[in-house]
């Protein structure tokens, strides 16, 4: 993207020609994990623009979350967990608890698949590990992000996070592309690309999985660990969403808009990104899931990191990464600026380099863009032009988080549960 506008989008297919197997197309549909985070992001500060919560409205007082037994949450720090702590990933929950589905299920005596409203109350089972809020406690937002799309859907009036984002934001910017992902491959759609497990760094963890198997979430039987040992259905705005690149250009455009955008206006976009920026500068600490590994917290406001290039003139810098085995994207852009979005249906180690930003970035600024906006070819209405902004000269870089996004994310989820993610799976 150029601004507001969608000037390239391409898809690319490794593999022999198959009646069976579909070429990548730009409205290929990729399994987006924590790029899940960033629609809702937005579909939060939506709500916050429409008066139905501001950032401290607190958690409880939406979702009034119980233990199985129906007691009281464990923790009566809880009670002081607030939407601001959840775009944050301040809250103090255990983040690796998105994985604890099976126990989850045991709490209630049920079976798989587990519910939504079956986790988020197990997870109340548990002490926080710190106070809510508190800038040296920051691990990265996996369940935070849950449980905020459970916020959404509650604020939206609707009985499901997807039901809630399509209003607020899929419908609003003509987006056709982007759906809740499926976790077995019998209920995926022909639009969208088959996802392969070759994941293979094992400084990060992650030994050589050539098959990879494990126990359904769905029910029984053992199924690819990339198609059923993993409940994508449950991950909502946490990882759960599937989406085509040009959808999620569009919304990047979107942040481009500020005169007469169908989602955010000029002041929410100027809040969305004053209070990223500040959370990048203040709470950039160590991972506590790990105080031995020094690696820096991320997840703001639906981003891993944001700065100011120029508050003034709203120019800024921006990205998100998203990984599970299997998949991977990266979403990095300046508004008024370039937006460069890539997704891929694998995942590739250290023998195999993508360094695609550089080249990418340095071919876009040599080519005298048209007026065309292609988003026209996908059915979307022009937005507004980038009226006010100014392009700072320097290119665009990773400078962001100083770690490639998807990477980011890799090492975020390593850290906090890889056992919890292959839990059920055979080696």
């Amino acid at each position: 993207t150029k601004g507001t506008r969608l000037v390239y989008a391409k898809g690319y297919t490794y593999g022999e020609p198959s009646p069976t197997y579909p070429d990548v197309m730009p409205t290929t549909v990729f399994r987006q994990a924590s790029v899940s985070k960033t629609f809702a992001a937005v579909a939060m500060w939506k709500l916050i623009q429409q008066g139905s919560a501001t950032l401290n409205t607190k958690v409880q007082v939406v979702l009034n979350l119980n233990q199985p037994d129906g007691s009281a949450p464990k923790d009566s720090r809880w009670a002081d967990i607030r939407i601001r702590h959840l775009l944050e990933s301040t809250s103090g929950i255990k983040q690796g608890l998105i994985w604890w589905g099976g126990e989850a299920v045991k709490a209630f005596g049920g079976q798989f698949p587990v519910t939504h409203q079956q986790l988020a109350r197990y997870a109340t089972t548990h002490d926080l590990t710190g106070s809510p809020g508190d800038a040296n406690n920051v691990s990265y937002g996996n369940f935070d992000y849950f449980l905020l799309g459970l916020v959404i859907a509650k604020l939206a009036g609707t009985t499901t996070f997807e039901q809630a984002l399509n209003n607020l934001v899929l419908m609003p910017l003509g987006m056709t592309k982007t759906r809740q992902s499926r976790t077995l491959i019998t209920a995926q759609a022909s639009d969208e690309a088959r996802h392969h497990m070759r994941v293979f760094e094992p400084k990060k963890g992650w030994p050589l999985f050539p098959l990879q198997i494990g126990s359904s979430v769905k029910g029984s039987g053992t199924v690819p660990a990339h198609y059923g040992a993993w409940d994508y259905e449950l991950l909502d705005g946490c990882g759960g969403l599937s989406s085509s690149v040009v959808d999620v250009a569009r919304l990047v455009a979107m942040f481009n808009d500020r005169s007469a955008n169908p989602v955010l206006n000029s002041t929410t976009l100027d809040s969305l990104f004053d209070n990223a920026v500040n959370a990048t500068n203040s709470l950039d600490t160590p991972d506590v899931a790990d105080p031995k590994d020094k690696a820096p917290a991320h997840g703001y406001h639906g981003f891993d990191g944001a700065t100011a290039v120029d508050a003034a003139k709203h120019v800024y810098r921006a990205s998100k990464g998203g990984w599970l085995p299997g998949q991977g994207t990266e979403v990095i852009f300046r508004t008024g600026g370039y937006g460069f979005i890539l997704a891929q249906n694998g995942n590739l180690g250290e023998v195999v380099k993508t360094e695609w930003l550089d080249p990418v970035n340095k071919a876009a600024k040599a080519q005298a863009w048209g007026p065309e906006d292609l988003f026209t070819d996908y059915g979307m209405t022009p937005l507004s032009p980038s009226v006010g902004f100014a392009e700072a000269p320097d290119e665009l870089s990773v400078e962001v988080t100083g770690q490639r996004p998807m990477s980011r994310v890799a090492d975020s989820l390593a850290r906090q549960a890889p056992a919890r993610i292959r839990i059920s799976v055979s080696k």
